[in-house]
């Protein structure tokens, strides 16, 4: 790169939430120098799933943040438990059952808060 100053955007591929990415502002490059860019992501772990009468069962698993409703994450499970790196922080998960696309739906709406190093694990019974 030729010497300068550059905005970095680093990107943490693996992190759901709106602090995903962070911007390094006027980063310094020198003639020859190497410059090192870091940022410190904050996250939590939650891991979410749902049974219907003690089986895994196969849900579409949407999480909004929720202060500000935006969807940060929305795909099947599989019957499988699913495992998030969020930003530490509450948030509205929802589930419904896949296939499925009438009040008969079994599902859950629920919300969980994230903190940070920690990991929260919420299986519903739907």
């Amino acid at each position: 790169m030729d010497a300068g100053a550059y905005n970095v955007e680093i990107i943490g591929r693996e992190i759901y939430g709106v602090e995903a990415t962070h911007i390094l502002k006027n980063l310094a490059v020198g003639n020859g120098a190497v410059s090192e860019a870091v940022h410190d992501f904050k996250t939590g772990i939650a891991v979410i799933g749902a049974t219907s009468g003690g089986k895994p069962f196969d849900v579409l698993i949407k999480i909004k943040e929720a202060a500000t409703g935006k969807e940060i994450f929305g795909k099947p499970a599989y019957k499988e438990t699913l495992k998030f790196i969020l930003n530490p922080g509450k948030y509205a998960v929802s589930m419904a059952e896949q296939g499925v696309y009438n009040s008969s739906a079994k599902g859950a709406e629920f919300t969980i808060e994230v903190k940070q190093g920690e990991t929260l694990t919420t299986i519903k019974e739907v």
